[in-house]
């Protein structure tokens, strides 16, 4: 966690491309997603970066803006943050027991009812707050694609499963038959269970925070999944023993983020999402010409300089903060993550 008033983590480092290397493999050894590993690298070949090529890894961010108590997942950001909690239950009084009545009648012959059992006193309600342990751990996690989009919101972790099964909704498996390529009505536990190893359960039905199959594992920090967030197998197995049933988690929708380190002024934009700036998707086998691209960047430009106007107006609200407008217009741009 960032010393107190500051606001950003970690530190933007380097690596190099060893012989046969992809972006993908070296985005997954430093637990990057793959649209940060692209954006912050956009002349590097992500398949074919030739050995010894310096290649940048966007390890510094700044903290979305929300409690910092629990589970937050910033959707275009393609980013989770967890800060632990720590449970702190409080009793509820219990409710009075109803008493048997007197005036009850029995069939002839037949035994006289049993007293009323007292009510069993309600459960503890729990309710979670920072650990203040002074840390956070992040990964990137992929999210729903425009048609399957991830909700935005509070809830909490209501259930988590080691070695889960996965019974396919008759939504997805209806898009699996149309492609020619049908789902079972259970996937078993095992390498080809699309929840990896750990599953958590959110209070939004439907919607979970699992690790991944072999055969996804490339697509971690990308919008390429049925609205659930997917980490790399090797980071949900130690996210999943810190996070305690009931924890809350936090969705929240911020391309463009502002913090503070000392007396300096930060400024982190991402990709907003193409449905809240009207933009329609494409598949991967269209054809879009050049012009209908630069159109399109144009508009998501638009769009993040609205949010960070409105953005800076309040910190400068708050704050008088001085804002080099220059340094903006071209972070708005061209988007690097960092």
């Amino acid at each position: 966690m960032p010393a107190g008033g500051n606001d950003l983590i970690g530190e933007i480092r380097c690596s190099t491309a060893h012989d046969e290397d992809t972006l993908i493999d070296i985005a997954r050894r430093n637990s990057v997603g793959q649209d940060e590993m692209t954006m912050a690298n956009p002349t590097v070949d992500r398949w074919l970066p030739k050995e010894g090529t310096r290649v940048l890894l966007p390890r510094e961010y700044i903290l979305p803006d929300a409690p910092r108590a629990g589970i937050v997942v910033n959707i275009p950001e393609m980013r989770l943050y967890y800060y632990p909690v720590k449970a702190s239950a409080a009793q509820k009084k219990p409710a009075a027991a109803p008493a048997a009545s007197s005036t009850a009648k029995t069939a002839p012959g037949a035994k006289p009812a049993a007293p009323a059992k007292p009510a069993p006193a309600p459960a503890a309600a729990t309710s979670f707050t920072s650990a203040q342990t002074g840390e956070v751990i992040t990964y990137p996690v992929s999210m729903g694609r425009m048609d399957w989009r991830t909700p935005i919101g509070k809830t909490t972790v209501v259930n988590k499963q080691k070695d889960p099964s996965w019974t396919p909704p008759a939504s997805i498996k209806r898009e699996h038959a149309a492609k020619g390529d049908p789902l079972p009505d259970v996937v078993p536990p095992g390498p080809d269970n699309p929840l990896g190893k750990f599953a958590m359960r959110l209070g939004v039905a439907g919607y979970l925070i699992h690790g991944t199959d072999a055969a996804k594992a490339d697509g971690i920090g990308m919008r390429v999944t049925h609205g659930c967030m997917r980490l790399y197998n090797e980071d949900i197995s130690k996210l999943f023993p810190m996070v305690p049933v009931g924890a809350p988690v936090y969705l929240v929708n911020q391309p463009v983020k502002l913090g503070w380190e000392g007396n300096k002024l930060y400024m982190e934009v991402s990709q907003p999402l193409d449905e809240d700036v009207g933009i329609t998707g494409h598949d991967p086998d269209e054809d879009v010409s050049k012009e209908q691209l630069q159109r399109e960047d144009d508009q998501r430009s638009r769009f993040l300089m609205r949010i960070a106007n409105t953005e800076i107006q309040k910190m400068k609200d708050k704050t008088d903060a001085s804002v080099n407008m220059d340094n903006v217009r071209r972070a708005i741009e061209k988007p690097t993550g960092i």
